[in-house]
């Protein structure tokens, strides 16, 4: 993960499970870091660019572009494909490299 945490992943999402279980918990984080990782890849997939032309260009992550990775995240833990391809779509754009 380049600019998404776990926390803030289980934050959006209102993730607030903790299994006893080491085992189990490893295996819920491990998929939140699967689902962020996809999201930041579809992100700099349709923007065209990837983290270090980010950082070169406004010196860190704008909040828009951590917005809709954590939508795609929601989007990829939760199952519910699509639903907020809009929203994604309009955060993204002016990112866009052109």
């Amino acid at each position: 993960m380049d600019f998404l945490t776990i926390d803030m992943v289980k934050m959006h999402c209102r993730i607030e499970l903790y299994d006893p279980n080491p085992d189990r918990q490893a295996e819920i984080d491990k998929n939140i870091k699967t689902q962020a990782n996809k999201a930041e890849q579809e992100v700099y997939e349709r923007i065209g660019r990837n983290y270090f032309d980010i950082i070169k260009e406004w010196e860190e992550v704008p909040l828009s572009i951590k917005q809709a990775a954590l939508l795609l995240t929601y989007e990829g833990i939760m199952k519910h494909c699509g639903e907020h391809a809009d929203l994604i779509k309009m955060l993204l754009k002016p990112y866009k490299k052109k």
